[in-house]
């Protein structure tokens, strides 16, 4: 996960996308009061180094109870989203035309930062509180929900996974300070210094993708299309046939290897065997 991480790390500090929009207001739950104070506590909390403090803690505990029921996983829902995780999907994709978005159940960059604070204070239960943030940040979603670095929210979604992290470890809680340093990028910020400081992991080069493809039917030309349109439409893929139509083929195809099957990608499978011949005489 650590190479995962610092690409991660990589990408956000170096501004690959660019200067970031004003975050929405339901980003930043700017028009919730209560969530407003937190945030403000928590950038002061930030500004200080992230001590423990008492206030925040409370706060951020009244927080998480007041909104138990929408930040709840629901199973009747598709990926199980929570109501937050919900509406802030739903205000994510509105319309341009709808001037306002709806009032979200609860915060939900919020509710996350409030779990990462809990855990930072040490409970008990740290890993069940960052496995949550974790999921209310889309993990089910493909992360689709995760924009925090474009919130004035302090905590990023690297913040929890690598505590998520440390306690499946063992280790001690991190904060943003020391992983910052630890997922660094070289010094001055330089995209292209920092892509190329990045070191992608043999783990992470996938071997060729192969399909293996069994053409029966009644009409030649018809079943070797696809073999012909997938050949051009996935260049990264290894396609492989098994050709089980010999004698449906018109008189006057002089040659099908050439004319059904000339793609530089494909092999014409002329081999004749007990399945060839299985299909010879049980399909017509």
């Amino acid at each position: 996960m650590r190479a995962w991480l610092t690409i991660l790390a990589v990408l956000v500090s170096a501004g690959l996308a660019g200067p970031l929009p004003r975050a929405a207001s339901f980003i930043d739950c700017a028009e919730d009061s209560a969530w407003s104070e937190f945030r403000e506590l928590l950038l002061d909390n930030a500004r200080q180094g992230y001590p423990k403090n008492k206030e925040l803690l409370a706060l951020a505990g009244e927080l998480l109870q007041a909104s138990e029921a929408v930040l709840a996983m629901d199973p009747k829902v598709a990926y199980g989203a929570s109501l937050v995780m919900q509406g802030f999907f739903h205000n994510c994709n509105a319309p341009p035309s709808q001037n306002r978005q709806a009032k979200p159940a609860s915060c939900l960059y919020g509710a996350i930062s409030a779990l990462w604070v809990v855990a930072r204070h040490g409970h008990p239960e740290r890993h069940s509180l960052l496995r949550h943030a974790e999921f209310l940040l889309g993990s089910t979603m493909r992360n689709a929900l995760d924009f925090l670095e474009s919130s004035s929210w302090p905590i990023t979604s690297v913040d929890v996974l690598a505590n998520l992290q440390a306690v499946e470890k063992g280790q001690d809680f991190r904060l943003p300070e020391e992983l910052s340093q630890h997922y660094r990028t070289p010094a001055g910020g330089n995209a292209a210094a920092a892509i190329s400081a990045t070191t992608v992991p043999m783990s992470f080069k996938h071997a060729p993708i192969k399909i293996s493809v069994w053409e029966i039917g009644v009409h030649a030309s018809l079943s070797a299309e696809p073999l012909q349109m997938w050949s051009r439409l996935m260049p990264k893929v290894e396609i492989t046939h098994r050709n089980l139509i010999r004698d449906q083929y018109p008189k006057w195809l002089p040659n099908k290897c050439e004319t059904l099957y000339s793609h530089a990608r494909l092999a014409c499978d002329e081999e004749d065997d007990d399945i060839t011949e299985l299909f010879r005489r049980r399909i017509p």
